[in-house]
């Protein structure tokens, strides 16, 4: 009775999500005793993986009716799902959106050159941290830098005392963050760099919020310091550090570093937007790099995922196990709300296992890239449109196709 029903099931049920091979046209006509194990197997992961596929599916057309930006879904090398929608500015006409008439938003979003397109280069914000710490870790491999060296052998003028390059990295180092130091601090007309933030932190000298190593604390300030500090060792501006040493190895020729002190937006790079879909002005923190800057696309992305994880052509074994596991172990009081790695997060899901994650939030553009390492699955959304339309869906799409 029980083979009788999952039959019946089989043939009302999942028939019509078979090929052609498997048709109710070449199946239905058999009898029951036809059938072996080996094709009922068959035959229920055909069917199972067709109704991921639509579950997968409905799942993104649900994202997408929010989300202005893009996404790429990649299981090795191979591209599983792929999909752009919206505009790179939704202010063209010196109007703000919310006072567009009807007419005016449909010509923008049918305006062939604003539409978003695969190839669009979209701000990375704190995705671009992990290429920091990668870039680090290439130093360490080559001797001249370690882990316990001080920001104090690289910077002297500067007042804290026993952070390391191990601190800076994992976020345990106590130093202020610079989006919080008071206005005064800053010629706010003026476009800060790097340098001039560490002129000013040796000038003010912020005090610690926590001692080296006493606690967790995600700081941007920790980023921009060990990009300056891979200029010092490498002798070499940081963004040509990053094309030559990352960039490039990885095939990455689209990614660049775009601020208002570097290179001018390209052609097909997109705006940011809050979510009011007013478009982000000029900032004066813009300058700085090392805990942002990098412009890219889910392509060039998934070309770095391969090189670093993949083909491993990047960083050792060795060190890229140091990079995705947790570093922000802390010797006080404090207790850190997340697992650090260096540039990397990390979250140990009970489902899905171990997933090597960053999120990115600056100028009005909100990203995140997600690795799962059991099935080597990337999950990349990019957007220009602060609407948190792919917030927390990354796990929803993974559960999806792992079936977790």
């Amino acid at each position: 009775m029980k083979h009788i029903l999952l039959f019946v099931f089989l043939n009302a049920t999942f028939l019509s999500l078979l090929p052609p091979s498997l048709s109710a046209q070449n199946s239905s006509q058999r009898l029951l005793e036809e059938y072996n194990l080996n094709e009922v197997d068959s035959m229920f992961r055909v069917a199972n993986a067709a109704f991921r596929d639509r579950a997968l599916d409905s799942c993104i057309r649900l994202i997408f009716q929010k989300l202005n930006g893009t996404m790429l879904i990649a299981k090795g090398n191979q591209v599983i799902k792929r999909e752009t929608s919206g505009v790179m500015r939704f202010y063209e006409q010196g109007i703000l959106y919310r006072d567009w008439t009807t007419r005016e938003r449909i010509t923008s979003f049918t305006k062939k050159s604003n539409q978003l397109k695969n190839n669009t280069l979209y701000e990375l914000a704190s995705i671009t941290k992990q290429f920091t710490a990668v870039s680090i870790l290439q130093l360490i491999e080559k001797g001249k830098l370690k882990l316990n060296d001080t920001l104090r052998k690289f910077y002297p003028e500067l007042p804290y005392s026993g952070v390391t390059i191990h601190h800076l990295l994992s976020h345990t180092s106590g130093l202020p963050e610079y989006f919080d130091l008071p206005n005064k601090y800053f010629d706010t007309s003026h476009i800060l760099s790097n340098q001039e933030l560490i002129s000013i932190l040796a000038i003010q000298q912020p005090p610690f919020i926590f001692l080296p190593g006493d606690n967790y604390k995600y700081t941007n300030t920790n980023y921009v310091l060990l990009a300056s500090i891979v200029e010092k060792v490498g002798d070499i501006c940081f963004e040509e550090y990053v094309k030559q040493n990352l960039f490039l190895p990885a095939g990455m020729t689209e990614s660049c570093f775009i601020t208002e002190l570097l290179e001018t937006p390209r052609g097909n790079t997109a705006a940011g937007h809050l979510s009011d879909h007013t478009e982000v002005p000029r900032h004066f923190m813009d300058g700085t790099i090392g805990d942002k800057g990098i412009y890219s696309n889910p392509e060039e992305l998934l070309k770095w995922k391969i090189a670093l994880f993949d083909k491993k052509i990047i960083i050792s074994d060795k060190s890229l196990y140091k990079a995705t596991s947790k570093q922000n172990y802390i010797h006080g009081r404090g207790k850190a709300n997340e697992i650090y790695g260096y540039g990397f997060r990390i979250e140990n899901n009970k489902g899905l296992g171990k997933l090597i994650f960053h999120g990115g939030l600056w100028k009005g553009f909100q990203n995140v890239m997600v690795y799962r390492q059991d099935s080597n699955t990337v999950i990349i959304f990019l957007s220009n449109l602060r609407n948190s339309a792919h917030y927390g869906k990354s796990n929803s799409l993974l559960q999806i196709m792992e079936g977790a």
